[in-house]
């Protein structure tokens, strides 16, 4: 006797709800495990912590993320995604391709005073050595972003010629993540905003192409 064809029930009105029940206790656990881990730390975070932060069972818990290790590299996938979706964003606009990387370098600062998953990513990268899984390689891909957008910016004339954007688009980075953890230890990133449009005023210039050159 043959069986009947299985329904994919994923496309029906019920399946739909489930789905989206699901997609929104995923983002429940991941909005809150980013808040614990900012505070307490990779270490020092217990399951349980998420679980009373989310508001959800510990079942609903292990089912999306069946280990600590497995929620922190959901966060650091999801921070380092966020960022990547903002450079897309930014490279379709129209604007001289400085102007883009100003614009780049304060969105992500906002995301940094703001966006508890962006926060936590961040602690969690530095954290790496504690975590029992293979996270995703930070700081590369934004490197390859600012040095492709560094090189546009020599043709269409804003970035000086002189600059080299693989070394310029590695001093960025590095500078721009050294100066949110020092705001970050000094005043739990509040001054953020201020201290990266003084740190943009100085560098600005020497990307720039001067006039007339």
């Amino acid at each position: 006797m043959v069986s009947p064809p299985t329904r994919d029930r994923s496309h029906t009105p019920t399946g739909r709800t489930v789905q989206e029940r699901a997609h929104r206790t995923r983002e429940a656990v991941l909005i809150a495990a980013a808040k614990v881990f900012e505070r307490s730390g990779y270490v020092a975070t217990r399951l349980e912590e998420i679980v009373v932060e989310a508001k959800v069972s510990k079942g609903a818990l292990y089912f999306h993320y069946p280990a600590k290790a497995d929620v922190a590299r959901a966060v650091v996938e999801a921070h380092l995604g966020s960022w990547a979706e903002l450079a897309r964003q930014a490279n379709a606009m129209d604007m001289a391709e400085l102007d883009r990387l100003g614009y780049l370098i304060t969105e992500v600062a906002k995301t940094c005073q703001h966006n508890p998953i962006n926060q936590a990513g961040i602690r969690l990268v530095n954290e790496y050595q504690f975590i029992d899984t293979e996270l995703p390689t930070p700081f590369v891909g934004w490197v390859g972003q600012l040095s492709a957008l560094l090189d546009r910016g020599k043709r269409d004339g804003t970035v000086a010629s002189s600059v080299r954007p693989e070394v310029e688009a590695r001093w960025l980075v590095g500078s721009f993540f050294g100066l949110q953890d020092m705001s970050a230890r000094l005043t739990n990133r509040r001054d953020l905003d201020e201290r990266v449009s003084e740190w943009w005023q100085f560098v600005r210039p020497s990307l720039e192409r001067p006039t007339g050159g």
